[in-house]
């Protein structure tokens, strides 16, 4: 991507790397043979750029790397910490602070792994609007694969040149046990010689083939990105976008019928009919496609142009392509997943909530996508009522027992819940959409002007179970991030081992602009009947004081609950 790094990154993921310090995985074809095939990836990007303008010197391609790796934990090598550029005439913003030259975006792709060290194939869609703005590219690279299932990817594009750097948490199998892994979650970290700096966190699926007949029924969707920005501007308003949905396809092209989404762009949400058409996807799985809206939102709330990357009939990755232009400034952009409905909809029993948003209280016009707020909360559907609660970090403010009152509810047979209550801070309960009874989106209801309110994309998660233990967390997990709400909040990756009485173990590497916390990942923990775990760990752990909620023995869902953590983000424990 011509956005802050090429070929030159001086800042590359050390996961098992030669260059860390210890002999490469690429070595050992056992390993590497668990990524073999085609996988769609997604990941949300964030750039800082060192100057005062985002233009790309000429001396960016020839200039040579000044931070090389890290090792992390008890010198194991794992992921990518960085630190400002001491000669840059700009130093990396530290929580709190604010600077004009971080700018966020997101990328999705398809990358072909050999099962031998090799990225044969890849194709790259690329969207940071308020900089390079839209573009796509293929590329080539190489991998290496590690015994805990850490690995690193490096990739480079085949006409702008570029180079990333990913670290990976392979999830669903052992390394070396001959399986192929299914998903994995990741980071992406670089700095150039100029002090510009990538991060960026996302998510990555095996695929199996897709055809045009492969989008075919009802998926829903769970959006995130940003409205317009610049000058003309159409809307009112600029801030976060947030959409949840239904998309009806059918199977040859459209889009149509009851496609519907509901919207939020921080200063009033709606629901939106939706309609639009895709092609047919290439051999990696990527479709171009088009929506159009109407509704009660302002009008240009939702992109016009998407590439589509179709990991299998049940699951795409989604990225807007809409592009600055004149009389537009820069237009909306949006990224996410949809997933296929199944079965009847319906909410019943107990779930998992989780939710990231900016936190706008502490914001204001000098200190933009600066602090964020953090939501876990197990709620119960019990009869027609769903209530419960919960923990939050709001900007380091931390309170547990949050209550939650979303009242009475409906299901619509597209799988809309729309309830009668109230959030925890009293404005409306949010509108959910599900893919059956195990998973949902959800977006805020905002009133309108209300300017203290804060949009997110909530995630519903059906528990599975009902009495919980310390041995409902046991065995190897890759530790990911859910999206983020603002530039400055934590991207974790690593993997971390519970021994399913009170222990956990492991590398795990938070990476932000402001503040790095990398090490070992050891802390002890707790675990309540309803499922709501503690974990206590010392200094430099990603489990200093950590509060998580277990969905199933397979997947977690966790945020730090440190006392004056600004910027705090949500991780997934997954296997």
């Amino acid at each position: 991507m011509r956005r802050i790094l090429s070929s030159i990154a001086l800042l590359t993921a050390c996961l098992g790397m030669a260059a860390c310090g210890s002999s490469s995985s690429s070595s050992n074809p056992t390993y590497l043979g668990s990524l073999s095939g085609n996988y769609v990836f997604q990941e949300q990007v964030y750039s800082y750029f060192s100057g005062a303008t985002d233009a790309r010197p000429p001396s960016r391609m020839t200039a040579k790397p000044l931070h090389m790796v890290k090792k992390i934990g008890g010198g194991k090598p794992l992921a990518a910490a960085f630190h400002p550029h001491s000669s840059s005439s700009h130093a990396v913003p530290a929580q709190g602070s604010v600077d004009s030259s971080i700018y966020w975006g997101a990328m999705v792709g398809a990358l072909t792994f050999d099962g031998l060290g090799d990225v044969t194939g890849g194709e790259i869609d690329y969207n940071e609007p308020l900089s390079v703005g839209y573009f796509a590219d293929t590329a080539t690279g190489t991998y290496t694969i590690n015994s805990d299932n850490t690995a690193t990817i490096d990739i480079i594009s085949t006409n702008v040149g570029d180079e990333f750097y990913f670290d990976v948490a392979l999830q669903g199998i052992a390394a070396g046990s001959g399986s192929v892994a299914q998903k994995a979650t990741l980071v992406e970290a670089e700095e150039d010689s100029l002090g510009n700096i990538e991060i960026g966190t996302g998510t990555m699926l095996a695929s199996s083939g897709a055809s045009e007949s492969s989008i075919n029924g009802n998926y829903v969707f769970g959006l995130q990105g940003q409205t317009c920005y610049g000058s003309p501007c159409p809307q009112v308003y600029e801030g976060d976008l947030y959409a949840a949905g239904l998309l009806s396809a059918n199977g040859s092209g459209a889009f149509g019928g009851s496609s519907q989404a509901d919207v939020s762009d921080g200063f009033g949400s709606g629901n939106l009919s939706l309609s639009g058409s895709y092609v047919a996807p290439d051999t990696m799985g990527r479709a171009a496609a088009s929506l159009s809206s109407s509704g009660d939102v302002n009008a240009g709330a939702l992109p016009a142009g998407y590439i589509l990357y179709i990991a299998n009939s049940s699951t795409f990755f989604v990225l807007s392509t809409d592009n600055n232009n004149t009389s537009t400034g820069v237009s909306p952009y949006l990224f996410g997943t949809a997933n296929l409905q199944s079965g009847t909809p319906s909410l019943a029993g107990n779930y998992v909530f989780a939710e990231s948003t900016e936190d706008l209280q502490n914001e204001n016009s000098n200190t933009p996508d600066t602090y964020s707020d953090t939501y876990l909360a197990l709620l119960s559907a019990n009869g027609n009522t769903f209530t419960g609660t919960g923990d939050s970090n709001k900007a380091g403010v931390i309170t547990s027992t949050v209550p939650y009152n979303y009242g009475g509810f409906t299901v619509s047979n597209l799988g809309r819940v729309s309830f009668t209550g109230s959030t925890p801070s009293g404005s409306f309960a949010p509108v959910f959409w599900l893919t059956g009874s195990g998973f949902g989106y959800g977006v805020d209801q905002l009133a309108g002007n209300a300017t203290q309110q804060e949009p997110g994309l909530i995630y519903l998660y059906a528990q599975n179970g009902s009495s919980f233990s310390a041995s409902s967390l046991s065995g190897l997990y890759a530790v990911g991030n859910l999206p983020g709400s603002t530039s400055n909040a934590g991207l974790a990756i690593g993997t971390v081992t519970s021994d399913g009485s009170s222990n956990l173990s492991g590398d795990v590497a938070l990476i932000s602009f402001g503040d790095n916390n990398v090490g070992s990942a050891t802390a002890t923990y707790t675990v309540a009947a309803n499922g709501r775990g503690v974990a206590t760990g010392g200094s430099g752990s990603l489990f200093g004081n950590y509060v998580f909620y277990i969905v199933s023995p397979s997947l977690s869902v966790g945020m730090d609950v440190t006392s004056g953590d600004s910027a705090p983000s949500i991780q997934t424990l997954q296997q």
